[in-house]
């Protein structure tokens, strides 16, 4: 926000508002002015609404805000919605994690949002020159947004476009996204900004875990009860003019309401209902739309004027519709409301009647997986039934992840499932059914079983996950030659070999790269290192460059000029993650490097990271920013102090724990014991004693500014492996 946001004038701080967020290239490219028709003024009373709706990829999160501007009664009310998305969602466990407020607000603040969001759609850009790049970064998980300003007596102001999902900020001409992505900022950031610690203290105490397969949400009885209260607030608040709050949060409230379950919530939710005008026509998807497009005539050919007049109206008016059809998640219809509603009263009224919940869940009907899950809260015999109902009847994956809930809930029912399962024969179940029995020490013919699960990796045919699974069976992250087959060595070496489609993307084959290091197969870092140059996908070749550098821990001399020739040019220009390659230097304690690192090493924790820092894939280009990861690195290598260079390493770990433990990397791991280790045995006693009081200290701090990713649980768990380097 600009300084005096507050206090200027709301056209005054529109303008401003935007000015502050210009680059030095816009400003010299554009000029910026309130356009023709700004001399209307604001409205003292009015609502907004604003949705922001996410990609569905990693995760589903929909965000909704209700602004209500009144002298007598000013508020924010908010609702939110999160849960896992494509890629990490499970059939089982994935349900939604609700987020609902409502601050009071100061009728002065809720004005000067509402006003300033109002002055800011008559905001327009004009171009000065033509030299201007307005090329921008944009992600595929921005996501979209909708605003409606209502007016009592006024036609509704709405616009609804992509969200930039970066730092606010004008990129080309002050459009309709722009003026979108402004209000979203006012909304979403400035204020509850302004609220403080009455919007702050309504933060969940669990966030809910989205990057996994489990996204159960969790919440302390004060927090449902609160929620609980607030769902009933807003269904009473419900009116077809929404006037108090708007569709979008009405319909989380009744999902939250058939989630919880919510029975007193069934009689509002019928007057909800029957107050709904009829269904109205399902809209036209976006390629019959287009379709309708490209049958058009075109205008400049067309001599006529009126027919001229009548193609281009139709052509503007297909380019609403269009956009409507990308950007509009129809929250604003009467429709949305009934989608949640008349599914939350069906539900409601079989939440305590197991019987027909057990025959909805493995019928796997709209109803099927909040069934099951209700079950499980209710009849766990029934649970477990249906869970071996559905593992039968469903696809791969899905059965996968009902026989891993199965053996959580009835175990002697999944073990003897795993033992009945044909050995030999493909199989959804095998490699679940393997990992189950040598968990619970029940292996029948383990050699058998071993041999199996090699022709699953052998088989291109099978599902990649699936063949990734088996290789980590096979081989253990914490025990890689539990299995001594020769088959093994050999299937994983195969992988390595080349192949027709080595352009696609095989994710079977850096868990192979992976496995090899764990074994310690230093015959395999040249395939390796063959392999890594016909692999496309960026993640993928960081794994690969990652089990090079473990390998290359045993023998530095042998492979360490290897390694670097591979990663050196990835310092310059690349397409890979700048990071990844930074931590492969560090774990393979590539000093060679340092006058490299060193040149993209930030100057502070202040300074601003270079894009690929968060950013890889595309074409490769220069590597011209900075990077706090190499700064950390440069710390750690410059220090001559050991008690110094402890305590960095420790800091490390506090700050980038997720590294070290969720999902971690062999090669780094060992590098920290290893460094750890040295360290330790030059500190002296009352160094050591220091040492253990600051790694204490970060153990039991319950937040750091410094931790940039991972839990705090993670982070005990990454400075523990430090700990015991030291020798502490």
């Amino acid at each position: 926000l600009p300084d005096g946001f507050w206090a200027d004038d709301a056209k005054k701080a529109a303008l401003d508002l935007v000015e502050a967020n210009r680059s030095a290239e816009h400003l010299a490219a554009f000029e910026i002015a309130f356009e023709n028709g700004a001399n209307q003024e604001p409205p003292d009373r009015c609502t907004v609404t604003f949705t922001s709706v996410g990609a569905r990829c990693y995760s589903a999160v929909d965000a909704h805000y209700f602004l209500k501007v009144d002298p007598q009664d000013s508020y924010l009310a908010y609702a939110r919605s999160s849960a896992a998305g494509v890629v990490f969602y499970s059939v089982v466990d994935d349900q939604p994690a609700f987020d609902f407020r409502r601050c009071p607000l100061r009728y002065e603040d809720a004005r000067k949002i509402a006003d300033v969001i109002w002055w800011l759609d008559h905001i327009g850009s004009r171009r000065i020159t033509t030299e201007h790049d307005s090329s921008r970064v944009v992600s595929t998980g921005d996501g979209t947004g909708k605003l409606t300003f209502r007016t009592r007596g006024a036609e509704p102001l709405s616009r609804a476009a992509g969200l930039s999902g970066l730092p606010l900020a004008v990129s080309d001409e002050f459009n309709h996204e722009a003026f979108l992505n402004f209000a979203a900022y006012l909304l979403i950031d400035a204020l509850p900004a302004r609220l403080g610690s009455d919007w702050q203290r309504l933060e969940p105490a669990h966030q809910p875990d989205l990057d996994g397969e489990a996204a159960k949400p969790a919440y302390t009885d004060e927090e449902r009860r609160r929620m609980a209260d607030l769902a009933q607030q807003f269904l009473a608040a419900f009116d077809l003019e929404q006037s108090k709050v708007s569709f979008a949060i009405v319909a989380e409230a009744a999902r939250l309401a058939a989630v919880f379950p919510l029975e007193s919530a069934a009689p509002q939710l019928r007057v909800i209902e029957s107050a709904l005008p009829p269904p109205a026509p399902n809209p036209r998807s976006y390629e019959e739309i287009e379709a309708e497009k490209a049958n058009l005539p075109s205008a400049s050919e067309i001599n006529d004027s009126e027919e001229r007049k009548r193609i281009e109206e139709r052509a503007m008016a297909l380019d609403r519709e269009s956009d409507a059809a990308v950007y509009d998640p129809g929250t604003d219809t009467p429709d949305y409301v009934r989608r949640s509603v008349t599914p939350a009263l069906r539900r409601l009224a079989a939440a305590n009647d197991a019987e027909q919940l057990y025959h909805w869940a493995v019928s796997m009907s709209e109803d099927g997986q909040w069934a099951f899950q209700r079950l499980a809260q209710i009849d766990q015999r029934r649970y477990a039934y249906a869970l071996e109902a559905l593992l039968k009847a469903t696809k791969p994956k899905w059965a996968r992840q009902f026989f891993a809930e199965l053996a959580r809930v009835d175990r002697d029912r999944a073990i003897a499932i795993a033992t009945e399962l044909p050995r030999g024969k493909e199989d959804a179940l095998a490699v679940s059914a393997f990992l189950l029995l040598r968990d619970t020490n029940n292996v029948t013919d383990e050699t058998g079983r071993v041999r199996h699960l090699l022709r699953i990796i052998a088989n291109p045919k099978s599902d990649w996950a699936e063949r990734g699974r088996a290789i980590e069976a096979l081989v253990p992250p914490g025990t890689p030659l539990r299995y001594s087959d020769a088959g093994i060595d050999q299937e994983l070496l195969r992988l390595l070999e080349p192949r027709r489609n080595d352009e696609n993307i095989d994710f079977v084959v850096d868990t192979a790269c992976t496995a090899l290091a764990n074994r310690g197969r230093a015959d395999a870092f040249e395939g390796i290192a063959r392999r890594l140059k016909r692999t496309p996908d960026t993640m993928a070749y960081a794994r690969m460059v990652g089990a090079l550098a473990h390998l290359a821990q045993a023998d530095p001399p042998r492979f360490n000029p290897r390694l670097r020739r591979l990663i050196e040019p990835h310092l310059s220009h690349t397409n890979k993650s700048v990071l990844e390659m930074l931590w492969t230097v560090w774990a393979a304690d590539l000093r060679e490097l340092l006058p490299m690192i060193e040149q993209l090493a930030t100057t502070s924790p202040e300074e601003f990271e270079d894009m690929k820092a968060s950013s890889y894939g595309g074409e490769a280009s220069a590597v011209a920013g900075r990077f706090h990861l190499a700064r950390k690195i440069v710390s750690l290598w410059r220090e001559p102090d050991p008690p110094t260079r402890a305590r960095l390493l420790a800091a490390l770990c506090a700050a980038e724990p997720e590294t070290f433990v969720f999902e971690p990397q062999r090669e780094r791991v060992a590098r920290l014991q290893m460094e750890a280790k040295r360290i330790g045995a030059e500190l002296p006693p009352a160094a050591r004693q220091e040492l253990a009081a600051f790694v204490a200290d970060l153990i039991a701090a319950p937040d750091l500014r410094a931790q940039r990713s991972g839990t705090p649980e993670q982070r005990r768990e990454a400075l523990a492996i430090a700990r015991a380097g030291f020798g502490l």
